[in-house]
């Protein structure tokens, strides 16, 4: 028989951030940039790019954000979408949060989900198309610790026959493990192929 300990641990377990990405292939958007030739992703990766210096994002300006979410991404991939929701089930298949705020529970979960677009692709030997995205998570409490970490939240390489446009994910914080407050989350979004780094901060406010 378990223990109430080994039980609490199992259940910890479960609450593991998924982080789920499909390439944009074949969808209409992406269609559209290739015959437009929209300059998404081709890029000189000859000489890598130096990391992304980002300006501070407090809590205070997360909450006078209109939308309690700061993106810094001139310098690295594109990040046009970005939504705190309440649940989500697929690509562009989401019930948003505008107030973002979640009640801490044994099974609450804070759902992000995004879109990422404009990073770099190598054309291969055989005429495919690979790329390499990766990302770090961070929670901030209100007096600028850290209180959960998730480097490499997401990394994968990935070779695709079509030019992809942008990749979708989504990603969730268990409310069980964060006290009442407001929370800074920061995830730092990695192109491995030249370097280049995005951010994004949002406001997370558990009840």
């Amino acid at each position: 028989m378990y223990s109430s300990r080994t039980k609490m641990a199992s259940l910890l377990a479960v609450f593991s951030l998924i982080m789920h990405v499909v390439a944009f292939i074949g969808w209409p958007h992406a269609a559209l940039a290739t015959e437009t030739g929209a300059e998404v992703l081709t890029v000189d990766t000859s000489e890598p790019s130096a990391p992304a210096a980002f300006l501070p994002v407090s809590l205070d300006d997360l909450r006078s954000d209109d939308d309690l979410t700061v993106v810094q991404d001139s310098g690295g991939p594109a990040v046009p979408i970005f939504v705190v929701c309440q649940s989500v089930s697929g690509y562009a298949d989401f019930e948003p949060n505008p107030a973002h705020e979640f009640a801490r529970s044994l099974f609450g979960r804070a759902w992000l989900y995004t879109e990422v677009e404009k990073f770099s692709c190598k054309t291969e030997p055989d005429g495919e198309y690979s790329f390499s995205l990766s990302a770090d998570i961070v929670v901030w409490d209100a007096d600028a610790r850290v209180v959960w970490r998730k480097n490499r939240a997401i990394a994968f390489e990935q070779r695709v026959a079509n030019r992809p446009s942008g990749v979708w994910a989504y990603a969730y914080v268990p409310t069980i493990l964060l006290g009442k407050g407001d929370y800074n989350i920061e995830i730092t979004i990695n192109d491995n192929i030249n370097g280049a780094q995005s951010r994004v901060n949002t406001l997370l406010r558990i009840k």
